[in-house]
């Protein structure tokens, strides 16, 4: 991985988001109560939403930090 290349990282936040989403489809099988409802509002759906806004602000980000590196290089 070069410096300015952060798709990694991208991918690995998808990957937990998708295992949050997959074992907390599981729990809620079988945790169905007022305090689950209020844990999914609270906490997992925030937390998927604020994911998936990031992962376009990343990407740029790291289109930026590319750029940044190639411009950088040595003529």
């Amino acid at each position: 991985m070069n410096n300015g290349d952060i798709s990694g990282g991208i991918g690995q936040l998808r990957d937990a988001l998708d295992v949050l989403q997959a074992s907390w489809t599981d729990a809620r099988e079988e945790w169905r109560d007022g305090n689950s409802r209020s844990f999914e509002e609270e906490f997992v759906i925030p937390v998927g939403i604020e994911l998936s806004r990031s992962f376009t602000v990343i990407q740029r980000l790291s289109d930026v930090l590319k750029q940044a590196e190639r411009d950088c290089e040595p003529w």
